[in-house]
């Protein structure tokens, strides 16, 4: 029998709601070079789809800087990530009763900061 050994959590979706917050910083960087992202697209694109800028940007036949557009998603992100992103309701109880058992750990494709 195998004992649990500590806990791994994704952070999107399961800690915390961050997609509307991944789809208003995509639509202003992209807003910022002339290009319009609808919700819905975003949703079905990035969501739905699993396809990233690059991908959006080929189908869309835009020819934008993707180093430019990702640099300003960056700035968006440091600048919007403390004031959006709040934990899911409940996981802050949850985690502080499990940390009290087991080491946890946060995985994310997100970037590290």
């Amino acid at each position: 029998m195998h004992s649990i050994k500590g806990l791994i959590f994704d952070m999107d979706g399961v800690l915390a709601d961050t997609e509307s917050f991944y789809c208003r910083i995509n639509r202003e960087a992209l807003q910022a070079y002339g290009i319009e992202l609808a919700e819905e697209t975003y949703y079905n694109f990035w969501t739905k789809q699993g396809k990233g800028l690059v991908d959006f940007l080929k189908e869309h036949k835009a020819t934008a800087d993707v180093q430019a557009i990702r640099k300003k998603r960056t700035e968006l992100f440091h600048a919007y990530v403390r004031e959006t992103v709040r934990p899911l309701p409940g996981v802050e109880k949850v985690l502080s009763e499990l940390r009290r058992s087991y080491p946890l750990a946060l995985v994310t494709s997100s970037a590290r900061e």
